[in-house]
């Protein structure tokens, strides 16, 4: 589920057709530039067009989807290097931030409940679980924010990480992030754990320091998966070519 994204318990027929969108996405099917239509989704689903009229909405709210008001639509965005450079750009300035409030504000609850999102992370990504990883993810970062308790600082972020979330899911494919540390490989769950630690440890600067580093790990990481993926990503050229 979605509640901390959408602000509120989202209804299980839009959590459908978000999740039918990002799995698109994930597989490659759905690309930058290309065209998606409420009919054609409430068709594909079987089901009414007012879930997906929400979730599309929603997707459009946070940026993660254009509107194109002259052919009754929405859009994916066309990616760029450019873009993605200034969208984890602003992540790590709104990230750290929070990460820093939430080392200040915490309470044992509020440690304890993201010590459990990131023992299900690991669980997730060791079972090869995209989707239910994902949610979680999303769920860990949304919750530090939340805590953070900047009810602006939260307004700004979730438009800026849901556009970030293209560029992770098209740049590179679902990677169980859990390999050790010294083998080179970025570590999802245990990047998660230093902040934790940093936040229950009440140590502000190295909580933001955490936070930013992680945000680092996780671009440089995936544009090194795979580098004509994501230099056809980033060029605009995946759309005419598609990606093998």
């Amino acid at each position: 589920m979605w509640p901390s994204a959408s602000g509120g318990d989202f209804p299980p027929s839009s959590q459908a057709v978000l999740d039918y969108i990002l799995d698109l996405i994930e597989d490659l099917r759905l690309m930058p530039g290309e065209p998606l239509y409420e009919t054609a989704l409430a068709s594909e689903l079987g089901m009414g067009r007012t879930g997906v009229r929400n979730a599309l909405t929603f997707l459009e709210g946070t940026g993660f989807l254009e509107s194109e008001p002259r052919k009754r639509g929405y859009r994916m965005p066309a990616l760029s290097a450019q873009d993605m450079e200034d969208v984890f750009s602003m992540r790590a300035l709104l990230e750290g931030e929070a990460a820093s409030a939430a080392a200040r504000k915490a309470t044992l609850d509020d440690v304890a409940y993201l010590r459990h999102l990131n023992e299900m992370e690991e669980s997730f990504a060791l079972s090869d679980l995209p989707r239910e990883y994902r949610s979680i993810n999303l769920e860990f970062h949304c919750s530090i924010v939340r805590i953070g308790g900047n009810g602006y600082l939260e307004r700004a972020f979730h438009p800026v990480f849901w556009r970030s979330r293209l560029y992770i899911m098209y740049v590179g494919r679902f990677q169980p992030l859990v390999a050790p540390a010294d083998q080179g490989v970025t570590n999802t769950p245990l990047e998660h754990r230093r902040i934790i630690d940093a936040i229950e440890s009440r140590d502000q600067e190295g909580a933001k320091e955490a936070a930013l580093a992680h945000l680092r790990d996780t671009r440089a990481f995936r544009l090194s998966l795979d580098g004509d993926r994501a230099a056809k990503v980033l060029s605009g050229r995946i759309k005419a070519e598609g990606i093998e």
